[in-house]
């Protein structure tokens, strides 16, 4: 099941939100133009892979996004804890 994103000049539609590939724009008036085509699984994990291994093996180039990304994980954590909790008092 794919996506769609609308606006005021057209629609996008996402085949695969999963991959963000195979999106095509329809516009306003009828005409569709394609944005990107489909793109081999490895293809994309391959460019995910190398961002990874430069992430994690550049910790000085990165150390203010580790630091936002730790504490962005640690907000997620606490805030899940307290759903949890919440959940659990009304069973």
């Amino acid at each position: 099941i794919g996506s769609e994103i609308h606006g005021d000049k057209g629609t996008i539609v996402i085949k695969s939100v999963a991959q963000l590939t195979d999106m095509t724009i329809i516009f306003s008036n009828g005409e569709e133009k394609p944005l990107i085509g489909k793109r081999d699984k490895h293809v994309l994990m391959g460019a995910e892979a190398n961002s990874f291994y430069n992430y994690i093996t550049n910790p000085k180039k990165y150390e203010g996004e580790y630091l936002h990304h730790q504490t962005l994980a640690l907000a997620v954590c606490q805030t899940m804890e307290q759903i949890r909790l919440c959940v659990a008092e009304d069973i």
